[in-house]
């Protein structure tokens, strides 16, 4: 729930680590350059014993309209949002044998996120960047952490998403909600309808992107107006990836 001056009133539905107040972090920046800042509230919603890889829930409240764009993020922290208001939104992953932290940069257009310019950003989990994690967790005093200072490193690699080898086209027939999580009802081939989820059992299935940039979006990615957005579009899905063009 969210209050505030001019009688503002939301709510929202988040899954928060049971702990003390510093669980949940509150920055206000304007995003979008419309003079209105922006919300941006997280809420840390689970944390992993080994790399003690913290998960939060993020609600951006838009400045001029109060629409609330939900998504998920892990070794969240505020150095994330750069000076001209950019979000590199980080997420671990298992490439290659190694586990690798992930940065994809976007920028905040009309309540929704839009890939920036920069290239996705990647840094293997090595001694030398334990030793830093570590000495960062132990210095917070909220539980946040400094994503874009861990990819400022020499070993950062710059690339792009691969996109999949094969895709099968579908249709977007339904847009429905579990707050906060998106589930997709798709026509596939022969008129075949399959529903995915963006949770299950706290799992992220679901994983939109754009295939024209090379940019997933983020884990969990719900806009305000994703049923506008999303609702009758040809897409084209792999597994859990529903890619738009």
């Amino acid at each position: 729930m969210l209050e505030g001056p001019g009688k503002r009133h939301l709510e929202w539905d988040v899954r928060s680590f049971q702990g003390d107040v510093s669980d949940f972090v509150v920055h206000s920046q304007d995003l979008d350059g419309d003079g209105k800042p922006e919300l941006i509230v997280a809420s840390r919603a689970s944390e992993s014993t080994a790399p003690m890889v913290r998960d939060w829930e993020l609600a951006i409240v838009d400045g001029q309209t109060d629409a609330v764009m939900h998504l998920l993020v892990q070794d969240w922290g505020p150095d994330a949002i750069s000076a001209r208001g950019a979000l590199l939104l980080t997420e671990w992953a298992l490439s290659l044998g190694q586990i690798v932290f992930t940065g994809r940069e976007y920028v905040y257009e009309n309540a929704r996120l839009e890939p920036s310019a920069a290239p996705v950003r990647r840094r293997a989990l090595n001694g030398v960047f334990e030793k830093e994690r570590l000495a960062a967790i132990n210095t917070s005093t909220d539980r946040t952490l400094r994503p874009r200072a861990f990819l400022a490193h020499p070993t950062t690699k710059e690339g792009a998403d691969v996109l999949p080898k094969s895709f099968t086209a579908v249709v977007v027939k339904g847009v429905a909600r579990e707050e906060p999580w998106l589930q997709l009802h798709l026509q596939g081939p022969g008129g075949k309808m399959e529903m995915l989820s963006g949770d299950v059992e706290g799992t992220a299935t679901l994983r939109l992107g754009d295939a024209r940039k090379k940019r997933l979006f983020p884990l969990g990615y719900a806009p305000a107006d994703a049923e506008g957005w999303l609702l009758g579009r040809k897409v084209w899905r792999a597994g859990g990836q529903v890619w738009l063009e």
